[in-house]
């Protein structure tokens, strides 16, 4: 039995029907299926992989007539990691370069 006959059985859900490699993008037919309230679509390992994108990323989705678009999202710098790339001989061995002002001051 071939992956297609597999995919494209009665008793599966039409999840995907076909994978077309188009030099580095990788395109998958695929449906709209309820999901609650909404409407959702599987993002299948091999989409995910040459995305680079994994569970839990954080992504943009935008709508426009004809289209959803999905975009990955910078990931947002912890505090340890911005505190990590703070160099006190760069800012003058303070984190605040002018003196304390307005509710500052005690």
């Amino acid at each position: 039995m071939t992956t297609e006959n597999v995919v494209n059985h009665p008793s599966k859900r039409p999840a995907m029907k076909q994978i077309v490699p188009i030099s580095s993008t990788l395109q998958i037919q695929s449906h709209l299926l309820p999901w609650g309230n909404g409407l959702g679509v599987r993002i299948t390992k091999s989409l995910a992989c040459a995305s680079g994108m994994t569970a839990d990323s954080l992504v943009m989705v935008t709508a426009k007539p004809g289209k959803i678009i999905i975009e990955a999202m910078p990931k947002r710098a912890t505090l340890d990691e911005l505190l990590a790339k703070f160099d006190p001989v760069r800012h003058g061995f303070e984190s605040m370069a002018c003196s304390p002002v307005g509710k500052e001051v005690l």
